[in-house]
C-alpha cells in the first residue's frame, strides 16, 4: 500500500512539473523537487510576512493587484494555495533558493480590506499558514495576513529610533519662564518651584497629604532641548516624542488648558506681571480630599498673565516651531502628545477656576460651560444635573475632577475645532510630523463614534502631512484601529514593553508584582511574542514605538533589581532611595539590543541611556542628570543605535525565533536579501553555549557569521571579534552572563522571482478570417468572458477559448475593427495579471 501511495505521489510530482513547464512564460520554472515519497515535510520552515520581500506593494492603492510570495521546504510540497474568505488561488512554484522552494500568487484588485492565509499540501498532508504560524485548520481572523487598500505608513517611522522627552525634566534652558511658588493652586495646593536640579520628585508624602508631584516644576523647557539637539544627533536618534506641551497646570500637561498654544512655562514670556496666589484663602488648602475647584486662583493675576497673554502665547508658539525646524535640520523628526479625549478644568472652554472672566475675548468664544448653560461650549461636556451657575454635576475621566470628559457626540463643532488645530500643528514645513494619542480607545461614548473621529482625525493630519505618523496609546488587541483609515500603529506595549519586561525581569510594568512563572521562560516569552505580534498588521508592527520605559511606568533599570514596590499601590509612596540598589546594566542591555534589532521603532525614554532609575510617576520623571551620566551605558547606547542604523535588516526584515529550549536564553533571526543576523541573549548568572538552528533564516552549512556586538553583565564590545561558521543546519554561539551577541552574514541571497516575469503576455496575436486568435504565454483563467474583452466599435460577438487561446468573432465581419485584452484578466495558476492592456490592430 505504501509502495502504491508512494508511486501516485511522484506521478502527482511529475504531472505538476510537466504542467508548469508548458507554461513557457517568464519566470515561470518547473518544481525544483524529484519525485519523491513526500515522507518528509518540515513545516516549521513555511515562511511569509508582510514585509516588502514577500508583499508587492507593501503599502497597495485601491485598485492594484499585491503579489504574495510563501516559502517552503525544498522538494516537500505538491502544491500551495493563496486562500481569502471569498476566494482562492492556485499558487504558482517560481523558484528555489537554497533549502527552499517559493510560490507566488497575485490576488485580485484590491477595493476592500483583505485577510488571507496560505494552504500548503503534500501528498498526504495539508497544512494552513498564519501570521501566528503553521496550522491544521483555517486560521482564525486575528492571525490571517492583513492587506488594506490605502494604508500608507511614513517610511521614516519604520525602524525610527524615538527619544521621548518629559519636558519639565530634560533640561532647564530659560530660566526666566519658570514656574514661581505659589503661582496657582492646583488639587488643594500650590504650585511648587524647585531650585536644586537633581532633587528627586517628590515621594516623601502621599498626595492626599500634599505631595507636589504633579505640580512640581524644575525649569524644564523647549529652549532646553533646543540646546541639545546636538547632542540628540550625535546619539543617532531620528526622532523626538515629546510629552504634552499645551498650555496647562499641571507638570505633566494632560490636562490641556489650550490646544492652540504651547505653554509659555515651556516656551517664551514676553509680557510678565501679577502676583501669586495666598493659599491660605483658599478654604481646601491642604484638604486631602480632592475635586474641589479653588477659589483664589481667579486671582492668580502671575499665572493669568502669563498663560493668557497673546504675547507670550504666540512667542511660545514661534519658539514651537523654531524647535521643530531645528530638528528637521539635523534630519530628526518631532511627534507630539495629543490628549483630546479630554481637558483640564482650567480649559476656557469648561473654565471651572474662573481665569477667564471676559464673556468673549481674544480666546474665548463666551463664558466656560462650568458657569452657564449659555456657554458656547455646553455641549462639549456631559452634565448629569441643572445645576450652574459653576455646575459641578459633569463627567469626568475616571473621576478625576481636573479633567472634564469632551462630548464629541454632544455637538460636531468640537470635533471640527479640534481637527482643524490638529492640521495647523502639523500642516507646512515647520508643522510637527506625528502624533501620539493618549488614552485613545477612551475617546467617544461609543466604540462607533470613537473610530469615526478617528478616521476624520487621519484625514485631517494626512490632508496635512502626508507622511506624519499616528500612534496611539492602548492596552491589549489594537487591530480595530489598524485597519488602514484610522491609526498607523501602536505604543508597542502588547508584543513588546510587557513580554520583555516579564521575561527578563519578572515585573510587570510599576513594579508592583513579581511574576515567578513570567521570568526567564523562554518558551513563554516566545510564545508571548507570536501571538501578540500576530495580530499586529505588518506595516504597524515595522512601526511600533517599542519601549523598556516611559513616563507612566518604573523605568527598566529599576526593574532589573527585582525589588517588588508592593507598598505603592496602598499606601502610595515608593521607597525612591531603593530604585537604583541593586539593578543589574546587562539585563538593561540585554533588553535594548532587543529593542534594537527586533521589528518597530525603538524608543528611548530620556535618561535611560545615562543609567536613570525611578520606580513609577512621579520617581520615573526624574531630572536628566547631566554631568552625571553613566559614561559606559551611555557608550553602549551609541554603539548599538549605530548598529541598528547600520544594518537596515534590524528595520525591514523578515523576522523570527530560533531558539527558546535553554531557560533565559532566547534567540531570533532577521533577515533579507542582503543580510541575515542571529541575535541570542542570556539571561542567567552564567555564560551559555547553544547551537543555533539558522536553516529558517537561509542560513546554509559553510556559511560564515561574524560576531559583531557583544554585551556583557559589566560593559559591551562593537568591535567586530570571531565568527562562528554554519554546521549541520546550526551556529555555535557562547553567551555571556547576563549578556547578548549578535552576529551577521552579509552572504547575499536572490529570493524569488520578481512579480513581472510571472505576468502572462501575449505570446502570438492575429485575425484569421474573421475571427481575433489571441494566444497567451500560460494558461489562462477559464473565468473570461465577453468582458475581458473589448472592440473598438460595439458590435454583436461570440467567443471560444481553450486555456491558452482566445478566438473572438464579431458578427457582421472584423474590417476595421481591432480588439484590446484588459490588464485585469488573470493567469489560471497564480492569477497574475497582464502588466499592461494589450491591443490588436484592425483586421482586414
Amino acid at each position: 500500500m505504501k509502495h502504491d501511495t508512494t508511486r501516485a505521489a511522484a506521478m502527482a510530482a511529475i504531472a505538476l512539473a510537466l504542467a508548469l513547464a508548458s507554461c513557457g512564460g517568464p519566470g515561470v520554472i518547473a518544481p525544483a523537487q524529484a519525485p519523491g515519497s513526500f515522507e518528509k515535510f518540515e513545516t516549521g520552515l513555511i515562511y511569509s510576512d508582510g514585509s516588502r520581500w514577500y508583499v508587492s506593494p507593501q503599502e497597495p492603492a485601491m485598485g492594484d493587484r499585491v503579489s504574495v510570495k510563501l516559502r517552503v521546504p525544498k522538494a516537500q510540497t505538491t502544491g500551495a494555495a493563496l486562500q481569502w474568505a471569498a476566494g482562492s488561488i492556485e499558487m504558482v512554484l517560481t523558484g528555489a533558493e537554497g533549502e527552499f522552494d517559493f510560490y507566488q500568487a497575485e490576488l485580485p484588485p484590491l477595493t476592500a480590506p483583505l485577510a488571507y492565509w496560505f494552504q500548503v499540501r503534500q501528498a498526504r498532508k495539508t497544512v494552513y499558514y498564519s501570521r501566528r504560524g503553521v496550522e491544521l485548520k483555517p486560521p482564525g481572523d486575528s492571525y490571517r495576513f492583513k492587506l488594506a487598500p490605502g494604508f500608507d505608513v511614513p517610511d521614516w517611522m519604520k525602524g525610527a529610533v524615538l527619544y521621548q522627552i518629559f519636558v519639565d525634566r530634560f533640561r532647564n534652558g530659560d530660566p526666566t519662564n519658570d514656574v514661581v511658588d505659589g503661582e496657582y493652586m492646583y488639587d488643594n495646593w500650590p504650585a511648587v518651584k524647585v531650585d536644586d536640579w537633581n532633587a528627586l520628585p517628590d515621594g516623601s508624602r502621599t498626595y492626599a497629604s500634599g505631595s507636589d508631584r504633579t505640580r512640581e516644576f524644575f525649569g524644564g523647557d523647549l529652549q532646553g532641548i533646543i540646546d541639545k539637539l546636538d547632542y540628540l544627533e550625535n546619539l543617532g536618534i531620528d526622532g523626538i516624542y515629546l510629552n504634552p506641551v499645551f498650555v496647562s497646570p499641571s507638570n505633566h500637561k494632560y490636562d490641556t488648558q489650550d490646544y492652540r498654544y504651547v505653554d509659555p512655562h515651556f516656551g517664551v514670556i514676553v509680557k510678565d506681571g501679577g502676583s501669586p496666589i495666598d493659599p491660605s484663602r483658599d478654604p481646601y488648602w491642604r484638604s486631602p480630599t480632592f475635586g474641589n475647584s479653588s477659589v483664589v486662583n481667579k486671582d492668580a493675576s502671575l499665572y493669568i498673565t502669563r498663560t493668557t497673554s497673546l504675547e507670550n502665547l504666540e512667542a511660545s508658539n514661534a519658539l514651537m516651531r523654531t524647535l521643530v525646524a531645528e530638528a528637521h535640520r539635523r534630519g530628526m523628526k518631532v511627534i507630539l502628545d495629543g490628549v483630546f479625549n479630554h481637558v483640564g478644568s482650567f480649559s476656557p472652554w469648561f473654565d471651572r477656576e474662573g481665569l477667564y472672566p471676559d464673556a468673549a475675548g481674544e480666546l474665548t468664544a463666551g463664558p466656560g460651560a462650568y458657569e452657564t448653560s449659555d456657554s458656547p461650549y455646553r455641549d462639549w461636556f456631559v452634565f448629569n444635573k441643572d445645576a450652574w451657575p459653576r455646575n459641578e454635576a459633569y463627567e469626568a475621566w475616571y473621576g478625576f475632577k481636573t479633567l472634564p470628559k469632551l462630548n464629541y457626540e454632544g455637538d460636531p463643532a468640537l470635533a471640527g475645532t479640534v481637527l482643524k488645530i490638529v492640521r495647523d500643528w502639523t500642516a507646512g514645513a515647520d508643522g510637527v510630523d506625528g502624533w501620539r494619542l493618549d488614552v485613545a480607545a477612551e475617546l467617544g461614548t461609543t466604540p462607533a463614534y470613537n473610530q469615526r473621529f478617528w478616521r476624520m482625525f487621519r484625514d485631517s493630519v494626512k490632508d496635512a502631512k502626508d507622511d506624519a505618523v499616528i500612534l496611539a496609546e492602548v492596552y491589549g488587541d489594537s487591530s480595530a484601529w489598524l485597519g488602514g483609515d484610522q491609526w498607523d500603529t501602536v505604543m508597542n506595549y502588547d508584543a513588546f514593553f510587557e513580554p520583555v519586561g516579564f521575561y527578563l525581569t519578572g515585573l510587570e510594568k510599576h513594579s508592583y508584582g513579581f511574576y515567578a512563572d513570567k521570568y526567564n521562560d523562554s518558551r513563554l516569552f516566545d510564545g508571548t511574542l507570536r501571538e501578540k505580534m500576530a495580530k499586529l498588521p505588518w506595516l504597524s508592527l515595522e512601526t511600533a514605538m517599542n519601549q523598556l520605559s516611559n513616563h507612566d511606568h518604573s523605568r527598566f533599570l529599576t526593574r532589573t533589581s527585582g525589588f517588588v514596590d508592593d507598598q505603592r499601590p496602598n499606601k502610595d509612596l515608593s521607597p525612591q532611595s531603593k530604585a537604583d540598589d541593586g539593578v543589574n546594566k546587562g539585563v538593561l542591555m540585554q533588553a535594548t539590543v532587543m529593542q534594537m534589532t527586533m521589528p518597530g521603532a525603538p524608543t528611548l525614554y530620556y535618561g535611560d541611556e545615562a543609567g536613570l532609575a525611578g520606580f513609577t510617576d512621579p520617581d520615573s520623571r526624574r531630572t536628566y542628570p547631566w554631568g552625571s551620566e553613566d559614561k559606559a551605558l551611555l557608550s553602549f547606547f551609541k554603539d548599538i543605535i549605530a548598529l541598528h542604523k547600520k544594518y537596515p535588516v534590524t528595520s525591514d526584515g523578515s523576522y523570527a525565533p530560533l531558539w527558546s529550549v535553554d531557560k533565559g536564553v532566547f534567540g531570533f533571526g532577521r533577515w533579507n536579501p542582503d543580510t541575515r543576523m542571529v541575535v541570542v541573549t542570556n539571561n542567567n548568572p552564567k555564560d551559555k553555549t547553544v547551537n543555533i538552528p539558522v536553516r529558517m533564516i537561509g542560513a546554509l552549512d559553510g556559511e560564515r557569521f561574524s560576531r559583531v556586538f557583544t554585551s556583557t553583565q559589566d560593559g559591551h564590545d562593537a568591535s567586530p571579534g570571531g565568527s562562528a561558521t554554519v554546521a549541520k543546519g546550526g551556529l555555535s554561539v557562547t553567551v555571556p552572563a547576563f549578556g547578548s551577541v549578535i552576529l551577521v552574514s552579509l552572504k547575499e541571497h536572490a529570493g524569488p522571482a520578481p512579480v513581472d516575469a510571472l505576468r502572462p503576455a501575449v505570446a502570438k496575436a492575429e485575425w484569421k478570417d474573421g475571427s481575433a486568435y489571441i494566444t497567451f504565454s500560460v494558461p489562462m483563467s477559464q473565468r473570461l468572458a465577453a468582458g475581458a474583452v473589448a472592440f473598438s466599435a460595439p458590435v454583436a460577438a461570440s467567443y471560444a477559448w481553450n486555456g491558452t487561446t482566445l478566438i473572438a468573432t464579431p458578427e457582421g465581419g472584423a474590417a476595421g475593427l481591432s480588439l484590446t485584452v484588459k490588464a485585469g484578466i488573470a493567469s489560471r495558476d497564480g492569477g497574475f495579471g497582464m502588466k499592461e492592456d494589450f491591443t490588436l490592430a484592425p483586421g482586414k
